[in-house]
């Protein structure tokens, strides 16, 4: 009989355990995102810091810092930059090239500042989504927060298209070429004279767009031929990537069409 009884008493014990076990396992919380990577990652630039106080970028102002290999780039602003980087140990940013708009304050005087910062950089840290860049003495000077992961998804303007005579034109004065990529996998818009839809299917770095199909309105020259070449570059279409907010369709190394954000 006492036997017995130690068996059921470790037999309930053992029940208790798993239970237990199953309880910890249910209220444990959910692994966080991996922390994206210094390079490949688009990084938006969210304050900047002096003595340890970190202020906000100003309204109406947008910079941000991609790298790709040995070279870093983005916008400081108001222009686009460029720049050699060096890494391990450390980060450090070589000359920087711009581009010479001029811009009225505050994105002129803001991007004073967030280039001379970029020249005080030795150091970067990542924690979750947050890269900050760091000075000798170890303080954050900018802090950026990682992108959205890119998407082909939503809505885009034409900013170049390929005219089929190995040459890449910008819509004419006048035509406006779209594109809405849906997530069911249907893909309408205008071809500058047509509505147009049909199918396309993508992955990380490949796409196919069609068969397309449109309405039949003709409007003449040059929105005729614009809307044919545009239609048959989307088609053509193998590969897709985005940088800095910029869409571009290729087939090999040939841009087949360029967008941008309305």
């Amino acid at each position: 009989m006492h036997q017995i009884h130690r068996v059921a008493r470790a037999t309930l014990a053992a029940t208790l355990l798993l239970s237990l076990a199953g309880v910890a396992s249910a209220q444990s919380p959910a692994a966080s995102p991996a922390a994206p990577a210094l390079a490949g990652t688009e990084w938006n630039l969210v304050s900047t810091g002096t003595g340890g106080t970190q202020t906000p970028v100003p309204t109406g102002v947008t910079a941000n810092l991609q790298i790709d290999g040995t070279l870093a780039g983005g916008s400081s602003g108001c222009n686009r930059y460029m720049a050699q980087v060096t890494m391990d140990p450390g980060l450090v940013f070589g000359d920087v090239a711009t581009t010479m708009m001029a811009c009225p304050d505050p994105q002129g005087s803001f991007e004073t500042a967030y280039l001379a910062a970029l020249a005080t950089v030795k150091d970067y840290a990542i924690a979750g989504q947050t890269l900050s860049l760091l000075d000798a003495s170890g303080g954050a000077v900018l802090v950026y927060q990682a992108a959205a992961p890119a998407t082909v998804e939503g809505a885009w303007v034409v900013t170049g298209y390929n005219n089929g005579k190995q040459g890449v034109e910008s819509p004419p004065d006048g035509v406006v070429l779209t594109a809405d990529f849906a997530p069911d996998g249907s893909v309408s818009g205008n071809g500058g004279c047509n509505n147009f839809n049909g199918g396309y299917s993508y992955t990380d770095t490949t796409i196919a767009i069609g068969p397309l199909m449109s309405t039949m309105m003709a409007c003449g020259d040059p929105k005729d031929t614009v809307e044919q070449q545009y239609l048959a570059a989307l088609q053509n279409a193998t590969s897709w990537s985005i940088t800095n907010g910029a869409l571009e369709l290729r087939n090999g190394d040939a841009l087949q069409v360029s967008f941008a954000r309305p």
